[in-house]
């Protein structure tokens, strides 16, 4: 069957499907006839189609491929209701057709000429099959419960709300064909890049829909393979499978798409990413609509490749979804370059006195923005070492949303963070990444499991790594260098797209007795920085393997500054405007008095040996607790008004 008689035949893709799922029903099925019953299976089959919405809406929840398995079973049964004579054999279809299923195109298209569709919609076909429904579809649908009176009825509701839907649209809109040759103008970059890489493959065969799968795959920055490291899979390595399942990529940089190379499916993916860009109302067809399309032609066929290749189709479609146009590289690459230019700004924001910390992340955030990373390794791997409470752990949770972005309502949705004090044995790696099958502990890895939940881009914070057990570290060694984490059962993660962090207070209680770091002053503190780092430069690397301390190189082990009286100041006026502007946000109007910032300060700096977590605290009893106390005895008071005293106390005033 050739794609060029399906489109002067003018049927939409979704059409398409069905002739295809149609014709695979009744090839499974034994049958070698296309009848109207596999037609209307196929269309039971579509989840989220025309009959599928309208079912549900219209008998309390009933899903299409209830109806469609109970059609399925009945034609696995016995022969399905044919026509005797007149058994046409037309170019939709590879095996004949009834001269039934040739009526309801007929039909199909002259709704669609009513509608003033130039191609004939999927809404046209199902009103076409409904009106006709006999035999095995009627049988079905009256183990539902649905008689012929409801499917009449059915047919109505889809036909009027497809004229209402429909009226007025023209077929302006993204095409696929310039002639005999693929439209490129048609087609988004990334789009284009993939047709292109397809005019080198295939050699002597019609091209396939796995081809394009290949093609995306064979791209590093194209939405599919993004999509593939999020759900923790290796893109390059299902690539490489295809690829010697279907043939290499020639070298060279492609041309354009001749009509007469094209394979059936392929010509199916096509022309359903063509209307489906027309109906998203988009001006070009994406990557995007051409893999969601190709997903939706593999999806719950026998044998399905993308299920064989460990690939979930839904989470991959659903991922693709999102993202109706292609990446522009020239947009792509200003927006990087605007990003990386405010990278220490925005990390300086939220990371308060640590400016020598932020300078040894920033190179990787820039590698990772511009897809300069070093192959076969994860993005980068540093040590943060430090008394408590002065930003270690905050300064990796800032990476994780300046590197991947906050999702709004989740708390540090792209940071796994694995509490090493509960890592004190060799044999709690089983923590980390699970036990075999059969064991307590199976796929119950911290770390395995972060990877599930939040994809393998993402920040691996090990939290005060001192504690640990050393075999945990030797066990870790190949993550550290090549970003591969191993599960107890065999599965392999790709972390090559993580940052890994590694915090430790070791060495710094001992520094500051030896330096008497909270007896001088904050400057010279700093004076004796470079001492004081040599001293827990010795105590770090004497206590850690010299293979561990080699996965992070000295240039990326930092250690964090002591708070100065005016680092406090920062972050008691930071965390007293948050408080001001979450007060104003619950119509509350809240005012500081900066004689009562002062005495946070104070107070604060009196307990600097805490780091920066006293703050909060004073805060909470300070302003939010009184505020608390003054709702609950007045619950219209809207004013606080934070005071200071004479004798030293903070009031909460109401004017």
């Amino acid at each position: 069957m050739s794609t060029e008689h399906l489109e002067k035949n003018g049927f939409d893709g979704a059409c398409l499907d069905v002739f295809d799922s149609a014709q695979g029903l009744a090839e499974m099925t034994d049958h070698s006839l296309v009848t109207p019953a596999h037609m209307m299976l196929a269309l039971l089959f579509q989840e989220g189609g025309c009959l599928d919405k309208k079912l549900r809406a219209r008998f309390n929840g009933l899903r299409a491929s209830t109806v469609g398995d109970s059609l399925k079973e009945i034609l696995e049964m016995r022969a399905p209701d044919g026509d005797g004579a007149g058994n046409q054999s037309i170019e939709l279809f590879l095996i004949p057709c009834s001269a039934s299923v040739l009526a309801a195109l007929k039909r199909a298209r002259e709704l669609a000429n009513e509608w003033k569709k130039e191609k004939i919609p999927v809404e046209a076909l199902a009103c076409a099959l409904l009106d006709a429904v006999d035999g095995d579809a009627l049988e079905a649908f009256g183990d539902a419960e649905i008689g012929r009176k409801e499917l009449g009825e059915l047919a109505e509701a889809i036909a009027e709300e497809s004229k209402n839907s429909l009226a007025g649209k023209t077929s302006n809109g993204p095409r696929i064909w310039d002639g005999d040759q693929i439209c490129m103008e048609s087609f988004g970059p990334v789009a284009s890049e993939g047709l292109r890489t397809l005019t080198r493959m295939g050699e002597g065969r019609p091209l396939l829909g796995e081809d394009l799968l290949i093609a995306f795959l064979s791209n590093d920055s194209s939405r599919t393979t993004e999509a593939l490291h999020i759900m923790s899979l290796n893109p390059g390595s299902i690539c490489a499978t295809l690829r010697q399942r279907y043939g290499e990529i020639k070298t060279g940089k492609g041309g354009v798409i001749e009509r007469n190379r094209m394979g059936r499916m392929l010509g199916g993916i096509l022309a359903s990413a063509e209307e489906m860009a027309r109906q998203e109302n988009t001006a070009k067809i994406s990557e995007s609509h051409l893999m969601r399309a190709y997903v939706a032609r593999v999806s719950g066929s026998a044998g399905n490749l993308l299920e064989k290749l460990g690939i979930n189709p839904i989470r991959l479609a659903g991922y693709l979804s999102k993202y109706k146009q292609d990446r522009e590289p020239s947009d792509k690459a200003a927006g990087q370059f605007e990003m990386v230019q405010d990278l220490e700004g925005y990390l300086s924001q939220r990371v308060i006195g640590q400016q020598e910390a932020i300078r040894v992340v920033v190179p990787a955030l820039k590698r990772m923005r511009l897809g300069m990373n070093e192959p076969g390794r994860p993005l980068g791997v540093f040590l943060f070492l430090g008394a408590t409470g002065v930003g270690k752990t905050e300064l990796a949770k800032a990476v994780a949303d300046i590197a991947f972005g906050p999702k709004p309502g989740v708390r540090d949705p792209y940071l796994i963070r694995i509490d090493c004090g509960k890592l004190k044995e060799g044999r709690d790696i089983v923590q980390l990444l699970g036990a075999p099958q059969g064991l307590v502990g199976y796929k119950e890895g911290a770390l395995t499991n972060g990877f599930r939940d939040k994809g393998a881009s993402c920040i691996v914070l090990f939290d005060e790594a001192e504690k640990a057990h050393p075999d945990i570290w030797q066990a870790l060694l190949t993550f550290f260098d090549e970003g591969i984490v191993t599960e107890a059962d065999g599965t392999l993660y790709d972390a090559t797209g993580c940052i890994l962090i590694a915090t430790s207070n070791l060495g710094y209680k001992e520094a500051t007795d030896v330096f008497r770091l909270y007896d001088i002053s904050a400057e010279d503190a700093r004076a004796m920085r470079p001492q004081v780092e040599e001293f827990v430069w010795k105590k770090v690397t004497g206590y850690f393997s010299p293979e561990f301390i080699g996965r992070f190189g000295k240039e990326n082990v930092v250690l964090f500054n002591q708070f100065a009286e005016s680092d406090y100041r920062a972050i008691v006026g930071s965390q007293v405007d948050s408080l001001i502007v979450e007060m104003q946000a619950r119509s509350l109007d809240c005012r500081v008095d900066e004689a009562v910032v002062n005495k946070l300060v104070a107070l604060a700096w009196a307990k600097r040996n805490e780091g920066a977590r006293t703050v909060r605290r004073l805060i909470r009893a300070n302003l939010r607790d009184p505020i608390v106390d003054g709702l609950g005895s007045d619950a219209q008071r809207t004013i606080f008004h934070f005071s200071l005293r004479e004798d030293g106390e903070v009031v909460a005033l109401d004017r």
